[in-house]
């Protein structure tokens, strides 16, 4: 009896692809960096209405974040929107917040004051490790799992 034969692997998606994920934002995240990954936990646990769809970021250099400069690939949090549009950084933290139940007043700061939303969230991003440590985050059970 002859084995079926797996489905084709759809080619990559590009910059500005939807990201098929419905109307969920879809947020990438750094395999190997357990500070990422524990923010992703509680934004998993704070997203009561499924309005958040995750993925690893090692998954889509070559397609969704084909257009970023290698050092910007891996540098921020990606949120997708259901359109195409990509948002990274702050940005990007702005837009989950707007997803989850409760944060809108965070996330209305955070698009009301764009430019320190993003250095505050560029100066964690720098010092990840460090937090990482500090909050004993960087042994996360998925770090450095692409997997997944």
């Amino acid at each position: 009896m002859p084995q079926p034969s797996a489905p084709p692997t759809p080619p990559p998606l590009r910059p500005g692809d939807p990201p098929a994920r419905g109307d969920r934002l879809l947020l990438l995240f750094d395999a190997n960096c357990g500070f990422c990954l524990s923010g992703r936990d509680l934004l998993r646990r704070w997203d009561r209405h499924d309005r958040l769809a995750d993925d690893l970021i090692q998954r889509h250099l070559d397609g969704l974040l084909a257009d970023l400069p290698a050092d910007a690939q891996l540098a921020t949090w990606h949120a997708i929107h259901p359109d195409g549009r990509r948002e990274s950084g702050g940005a990007a933290l702005a837009a989950a917040l707007e997803q989850l139940p409760g944060a809108w007043p965070a996330a209305r700061v955070a698009r009301a004051l764009p430019g320190p939303t993003d250095r505050a969230y560029r100066w964690m991003a720098r010092h990840r490790i460090a937090i990482s440590r500090l909050l004993r985050t960087q042994g996360h059970p998925e770090r450095g799992r692409v997997d997944r």
